[in-house]
């Protein structure tokens, strides 16, 4: 299974997440406006990864940005970002990917005129030699 594959089991998980909620969602490397609230999401790849004979393992960050409107409550972004990452633990399978580390949440930071927080999800898959 490739990295795009898995990437694109998550983005389907953002997908169903925000549509439920009545967000948008940026995908990687596909033009976006940034308007209103929306979902961000990228993949930031982790080194070193493992190499035996007969694979590699790899593994990497699926990270999403939750851009809430600035100057309000962060009540409402508290419990999206809470309820996305529930829906992660150790352990999970996405596809072929496995997810390794609890799901991290940063600090929240005022940018640009939105309310931002980054949802991060370790997790690892590999690859035949």
């Amino acid at each position: 299974m490739s990295l795009s594959d898995i990437k694109q089991a998550f983005e389907i998980k953002v997908r169903d997440f925000a549509k439920k909620h009545s967000l948008s969602v940026s995908y990687e490397n596909v033009p976006y406006q940034g308007k209103g609230e929306y979902l961000e999401c990228s993949t930031l790849p982790i080194k070193p990864h493992v190499v035996t004979m007969t694979h590699q393992e790899h593994q990497a960050i699926f990270q999403v940005n939750f851009y809430m409107k600035e100057g309000e409550s962060a009540r409402r972004s508290d419990r999206l970002v809470e309820e996305f990452s529930s829906l992660f633990s150790i352990g999970d399978k996405i596809k072929s990917a496995e997810i390794f580390e609890p799901v991290e949440v940063s600090p929240s930071i005022k940018s640009s005129g939105k309310y931002m927080t980054a949802v991060s999800i370790y997790f690892k898959f590999n690859r035949k030699v």
